[in-house]
């Protein structure tokens, strides 16, 4: 069973080796927003948490969480994930959990329409499509 663990900040440079991997991969789906080196450092600052998912002691993926603030929610935002066995309805449960621990009152994620469905089927539902225009 896959077992979620919020990082502590100042544990997030000794486990960021092993996650790194699993993030590396999404970085070509982050639409330019931000390098895999970017990630690490806005985690490694505490601007971002860290969530490592961890199977029979052997990390096996992770989320990066940002919290935002709005009048009348605060978001857990996923700004990426990767990994193993990560979008299981358990693993979902188990970062609401983590979530809420952190004054969350939703989770959110922009995705891709294959992810969309995915994550539809764990109880995500899509609440908007997210349009840009670059400068």
């Amino acid at each position: 069973m896959t077992t979620l663990q919020l990082v502590q900040t100042n544990y997030a440079a000794q486990v960021w080796p092993l996650v790194e991997p699993f993030l590396e991969k999404t970085e070509k789906h982050s639409i330019g927003n931000h390098t895999l080196e970017q990630m690490r450092m806005q985690v490694l600052t505490g601007a971002w948490s860290l969530v490592a998912c961890v199977d029979e002691g052997v990390v096996v993926g992770a989320y990066l969480l940002q919290l935002i603030n709005h009048p009348n929610s605060r978001v857990a935002f996923i700004t990426c994930c990767g990994g193993k066995r990560i979008t299981t309805k358990d693993c979902f449960d188990q970062l609401n959990v983590i979530a809420q621990s952190m004054g969350a009152t939703k989770i959110q994620a922009c995705a891709r329409p294959a992810i969309v469905r995915m994550l539809q089927k764990v109880g995500f539902e899509q609440i908007t499509a997210v349009v840009e225009l670059k400068r």
